[in-house]
């Protein structure tokens, strides 16, 4: 085995694993808390039209075509598994920097928590 495939591996593993749990994570909680709105649907909404600005504003080539809460949790049981963001790899990797963006504009200032998601955001 090459060293070479060793690394493509090890980029494959964290966008389609780390990456997609972590940006699930995120949109949950824009979602499932009262951060944005009290209305998870309201809040996607709202959430997808920020990220579709940012992607246009910063020319971003690989996007995701849409968001629902659908592509990260089931809709009807939202705390039934871990949020995950399905997708490819390389839209989860280039959707980080508009939900870091998006993230900074929401979280609340003195809330450790959401600091917390900050720091892993960074």
């Amino acid at each position: 085995m090459h060293i070479m495939s060793q690394y493509k591996d090890a980029l494959h593993v964290a966008d389609l694993v780390v990456t997609q749990h972590v940006l699930g994570n995120v949109l949950w909680l824009l979602c499932f808390t009262d951060i944005i709105s009290n209305n998870p649907h309201a809040s996607m909404s709202q959430v997808w039209g920020e990220v579709v600005k940012i992607y246009r504003d910063r020319g971003t080539s690989l996007q995701y075509n849409h968001l629902t809460i659908g592509s990260f949790c089931n809709p009807d049981a939202p705390r039934a598994k871990f949020p995950r963001l399905r997708g490819k790899g390389a839209e989860a990797r280039h959707l980080v920097p508009q939900l870091r963006t998006i993230w900074k504009i929401y979280a609340r200032p003195g809330n450790r928590y959401e600091e917390h998601v900050s720091f892993v955001l960074d």
